[in-house]
């Protein structure tokens, strides 16, 4: 799907108002990596729901920033798109994904366990001095 400003300037409010993140969003540095972005649109226009993907290494991708509309929480949306992103991810030729979940965001952890994701080492991050926890998940298992 093509991201036309709105959107973007959507992803960018949802992510500032949903996330403790280091860096603060607008839609030109959602627009920069629009390529990245998976969403759901409502029926009248609405982001319901987004998540960054993005490939780190020729074997890795990473999911950033699930994050849905508090008019849409609870209806499986983020779920639904942690399981569109690893069949992008997997078609792209990656082997591993992984994210990061801020310590003790319960409904994050249980989404991406329920997803399959182990969790991994927590450790700080040094820019917003939150704990944060490595989930990653297999999309090839060795044979």
């Amino acid at each position: 799907m093509n991201m036309e400003h709105g959107h973007a300037s959507q992803i960018a409010d949802l992510l500032n108002k949903h996330n403790q993140l280091a860096i603060e969003y607008d839609a030109e540095r959602v627009l920069e990596k629009a390529d990245e972005y998976l969403f759901d649109l409502s029926e009248d226009g609405r982001v319901k729901c987004c998540c960054q993907l993005k490939r780190v290494q020729w074997y890795q991708s990473e999911i950033s920033h699930v994050t849905t509309h508090a008019d849409f929480v609870r209806q499986g949306l983020g779920g639904r798109l942690i399981a569109v992103a690893e069949k992008k991810a997997q078609g792209d030729g990656a082997r591993l994904i992984q994210c990061t979940i801020r310590a003790g965001n319960d409904p994050s952890e249980g989404m991406f366990k329920k997803a399959g994701f182990q969790a991994g080492p927590t450790f700080a991050n040094p820019q917003t001095g939150n704990a944060v926890t490595v989930w990653s998940k297999a999309l090839i298992v060795p044979a």
